[in-house]
This record gives C-alpha cells, structure tokens and sequence, in this order.
C-alpha cells in the first residue's frame, strides 16, 4: 500500500515538472494529499500494530483446556458461537462457527439454530429438534456468554451428566446417541 502511494505521488509531480504547472503551491498540495492518505490508510494498520502489545487474556482461552481430557478429537459439542470459536483448538468439532469450512454449505442455517437453542426466549421441544438434529456428544454451556433459565438449566441437565463445571462453564455428557 505505502509503495502504491509513493508511485502514485511521483507520477503526479513528474506530469506537473515536465507540464510547467510545477509551482510551490501544487508541491504543497499534492505533498498534503500524500500525507493524508498515508494518515488514513496506517489508523488501521496502527490498532493492528498496538494490539500486539497489548495484553492478551490468556486465562478467559486456558479455562477451555480441560476439554483435551474430557473429549476426543470427533466429538461433537453444541456450545455458543463465542465459545465455539474456541473449542476446536482444545478437541471435538462444533456445529457451527464464526469461520466455516468451506465444504460446510448449510453454515447459515446452523448459526441460526444454535442461537436459537441458547436463546432465553427458545422452548424445551425446539432445543429438543436441535439435539436430534445434529446429535451432539456433549452440550457446553459457557454462563459467562449466555443466559439461560434455571427451567431449561435443569431440562439439560436430565438428557445427561455433568462431567465438568468450573469457572462458569459447565459440560454435559448428553446419555443420547
């Protein structure tokens, strides 16, 4: 980008030398067009730049580790777009992602249905057809991204076990399958 602007500049003041329009004032001017598209060009690429020294919460990733022990790389765990962004990296598969694989043609489809199952609004029986659908090996709920009623809580935890519950997240072996 920045050797863009420097070609851009050098042919606009060679056509203004070798045109007689080369004055002071057409110098300045193109100088400050110059400057004020590097300016708005490098405001991203600085945030980009202060983000690698910015420190990173660690912990909030490291909470998921446990997951290496308690599922195999081919299990599938139901779990909220934010946490599911994180799961693959520590074992299992998730039904749906921020960043699909490109084979995945139905992603909008099963963003819409995992919303749906950990929405506050959403009923038992329609969780209930997302289960059956995609048939999970295990249900994560992250109570740090979501909220769900101590009805529905209770409803989860009968279609299996809690094989984890720590720092607000809570695994559930689903008895299913």
């Amino acid at each position: 980008m920045f050797f863009s602007h420097v070609l851009i500049a050098y042919t606009v003041t060679s056509f203004l030398a070798k045109s007689n329009l080369f004055k002071k004032r057409y110098l300045l001017f193109v100088l400050s067009v110059f400057l004020l598209s590097i300016s708005l060009n490098f405001i991203e690429l600085g945030k980009v730049f202060m983000g690698i020294f910015k420190k990173k919460d660690i912990e909030y990733y490291n909470k998921f580790s446990f997951l290496k022990s308690e599922v195999t790389p081919n299990d599938i765990i139901l779990s909220d777009s934010k946490s599911n962004w994180i799961i693959p990296s520590y074992n299992g598969k998730v039904i749906a992602s921020r960043h699909p694989l490109y084979w995945i043609d139905d992603y909008k489809e099963r963003r819409t249905d995992v919303t749906s199952f950990f929405s506050k609004e959403s009923s038992d029986s329609l969780r209930l057809i997302t289960i059956q659908n995609y048939r999970p090996d295990y249900i994560l709920i992250n109570f740090s991204n979501i909220e769900i009623s101590s009805s529905t809580h209770r409803w989860l935890k009968s279609l299996g076990e809690t094989v984890y519950e720590e720092n607000n997240l809570e695994l559930l072996k689903l008895h299913q399958k």
